[in-house]
């Protein structure tokens, strides 16, 4: 069990995402630049803070990242995708925004546009070796953000049990032909 003491707990808002994806051949493209840039001397691959983790096993196919203190903007429904379509370009951003921060904080990370451009270019291939996808985003608030739940009831709802979530999924099950994308407020956690 891991024990987290660098944060803030008091914290009236905290938001967390976590990516899950299984696709061989797209844990092996990552697995293979990450390969690339070590040998080349260019930085570690994926080199995110540590509240961020990237994780891909090209023996499985799984890739994983969560963030904790996610922040892919102002809007979660653009980071969290619709359709399996839009899987690969949001991943895509993902680390090229991850990358820009990372960069405007005085690092050096190992560049992603090759990785970025290899994604995009083989997009189609790869999309149809995508197994299954789970793609969560969850906005906790309680205190004075409650004032933001901008639904009447689940403001109300949540207000009662002084704590609640904003929460966005896109999940995908290429056996099951199950697609499916929720986003709303809900009361308690």
């Amino acid at each position: 069990m891991k024990v987290r003491s660098d944060f803030v707990t008091n914290s009236s808002s905290s938001n967390t995402a976590s990516l899950r994806i299984k696709c061989k051949p797209l844990a092996e493209m990552l697995d293979n630049y990450r390969k690339a840039v070590g040998e080349a001397g260019l930085g570690e691959f994926p080199a995110f803070p540590r509240w961020k983790e990237l994780e891909f096993d090209p023996g499985d196919g799984i890739v994983r990242w969560y963030w904790d203190e996610y922040g892919g903007g102002d809007d979660p429904e653009y980071s969290v995708p619709e359709a399996l379509d839009e899987v690969l370009d949001r991943l895509c951003w993902e680390l090229v925004s991850e990358t820009r921060w990372l960069e405007e904080s005085g690092e050096s990370p190992a560049p992603v546009a090759p990785l970025v451009r290899s994604i995009i270019e083989n997009k189609d291939g790869i999309e149809s070796e995508i197994e299954s996808v789970d793609w969560d985003f969850s906005n906790m608030v309680r205190g004075e953000f409650i004032g933001y739940v901008d639904d009447p009831k689940a403001r109300d709802e949540i207000a009662q049990h002084g704590y609640g979530s904003y929460d966005v999924r896109f999940s995908y099950d290429r056996k099951t032909g199950r697609t499916s994308y929720d986003r709303g407020w809900k009361a308690g956690f």
